[in-house]
């Protein structure tokens, strides 16, 4: 790794890392303005007040890049918010159904995120190369220590991996911000909805319980 300052081999400086700071800031504050589907890379460079060319050199994947990293920076801060929430609460049924209301009401209440998990942009989101996976990766670490506990007592459905239930948790999340209906008018209608149509693919039921 080039030491701070250090000469790369093709005889270029590498990128500052408080530029590339700089950068996401930037293209936070135009997502806002414009929305994720409408933000330029001439945008996101004009207003970190870089040429084109320089954010290039900072962000090597361009646009695509920039929005995975504030997707997952927006996400990971408030994951650790709801993994603090449910740790407390008795079962993974309830823990599931606390996480993902915490999970779309956190979304809907922050402006980047919820740019990205609009209708019209959602769909871009997923699009990017590596940002599902990025994304399963974070979900998955988060509930990681509930699934194992929710396997260990009977609760999971059976043969259900890791990854099966990020998955499964990550299509609803993204499901019911992009296309809430009638469940967005309360907090009390959200979780009853996910209890009633979400739960019941992870929790086992009694008889199967062993």
């Amino acid at each position: 790794m080039n030491a701070p300052g250090a000469v790369r081999a093709d005889g270029s400086a590498p990128p500052d890392p408080r530029r590339r700071v700089a950068v996401m800031s930037a293209a936070a504050r135009c997502f806002r303005q414009y929305g994720v589907s409408k933000t330029t890379v001439d945008d996101i460079a004009a207003e970190s007040g870089v040429s084109r060319a320089t954010l290039y050199r900072t962000i090597p994947g361009g646009r695509d890049e920039i929005v995975l990293e504030v997707l997952l920076s927006e996400a990971s801060e408030g994951f650790e918010l709801i993994r603090a929430a449910i740790e407390v609460l008795p079962d993974f049924e309830s823990q599931i159904v606390e996480g993902i209301a915490l999970a779309i009401e956190g979304i809907r209440d922050d402006p980047n995120l919820a740019m990205l998990f609009t209708g019209e942009s959602v769909t871009a989101t997923v699009a990017i190369p590596g940002a599902w996976d990025a994304l399963q990766r974070v979900t998955a670490t988060l509930l990681e220590p509930f699934v194992d506990a929710a396997r260990a007592r009977g609760e999971l459905v059976a043969g259900l991996s890791d990854e099966d239930v990020a998955e499964w948790v990550n299509r609803m999340i993204g499901s019911l911000l992009a296309f809430p209906g009638r469940i967005a008018t309360s907090a009390e209608e959200l979780r009853t909805y996910v209890r009633r149509f979400v739960v019941p693919a992870l929790i086992a039921v009694p008889e199967a319980r062993t």
